[in-house]
């Protein structure tokens, strides 16, 4: 009986760990399934747009930011969006997919990314330079946020994006490729010198965060020759997920069979041999 409680009394301490470890995991991918509808219905929604409606939204975006350089830096707040979003972010070296809302939303932050205040919007322009921010992850509600767990991992991993990687924007206007050009603290990085009127993008981690990104808009022949060049066979960008979650369905696995053993080997035990031959002879 000691012996049982003991075994017991580790596997529960191993379950423990593992689901303090494996809790991001999950958690993200239960705050990313959770996105997928309201990402697909906007995609949706924008394949339906005429070529006159997507000029509108260009229009009114360009409007927006010509405010925005006289000083306004509330005309962004509530830019003309489709299906409340004015578009989709991704960053896939990083697995990042996040929907872009209206600054002035709501809650936004929790589960996607805004323009930076005071910033212009990515309309792709020569000489616009676009800001986006998010949250450095999202902290567990009650006794999760007191183990700093997060929820949400969001731009958590904002700071692993490296010179060279690409980042998508689905908006409703056009779709726009950006290449990572400098990486660095919030605030450290700038456009090359002489290169300021092309398009760029920025993109933070915000307050609690410590992550910068910096992109140039990619022209359609060189972003045909980028993606070409970068379409090799990789490690997919999210192996760490998928390693974290089939491990664990494993390891959950094999641990069954010991209890299964384990209670096979106390409640049916076989005759000692002795008692066998004992039988056998008499």
């Amino acid at each position: 009986m000691k012996g049982f409680l003991i075994r017991l009394a580790v596997l529960i301490l191993v379950l423990a760990v593992l689901g303090y470890l494996l809790y991001p995991v999950f958690s993200d991918q239960y705050a990313q399934s959770q996105l997928i509808p309201q990402m697909e219905r906007y995609q949706a929604q924008v394949k339906t747009l005429s070529a006159q409606g997507k000029a509108g939204i260009l229009a009114e975006w360009t409007a927006i930011n010509k405010k925005v350089a006289a000083g306004d830096a509330d005309a962004a707040a509530q830019p003309q969006t489709v299906n409340g979003l004015m578009g989709i972010l991704e960053i896939p070296s990083i697995g990042v997919r996040l929907p872009i809302y209206p600054a002035g939303m709501e809650n936004a932050l929790q589960n996607g990314v805004t323009p930076i205040p005071g910033w212009a919007l990515p309309t792709g322009q020569k000489g616009v330079r676009a800001g986006l921010t998010g949250a450095n992850g999202r902290l567990g509600e009650g006794e999760l946020g007191y183990m700093n767990l997060l929820a949400a991992q969001l731009l958590h991993r904002l700071g692993q994006v490296k010179t060279g990687d690409m980042i998508y924007l689905y908006l409703p206007a056009g779709d726009q490729v950006y290449q990572t050009v400098a990486t660095g603290a919030i605030g450290q990085t700038a456009p090359p010198e002489g290169e300021e009127n092309e398009a760029w993008l920025t993109i933070t981690n915000g307050e609690g965060g410590n992550a910068e990104v910096l992109g140039r808009l990619v022209t359609l022949p060189e972003g045909k020759d980028i993606l070409a060049r970068s379409d090799q066979p990789r490690v997919p960008a999210d192996w760490v997920n998928v390693l974290c979650i089939g491990s664990p369905v494993l390891l959950v696995g094999l641990i069954l069979m010991a209890l299964v053993e384990l209670f096979r080997r106390r409640h049916y035990r076989l005759p000692a041999d002795s008692k066998i031959s004992k039988n056998i002879e008499g």
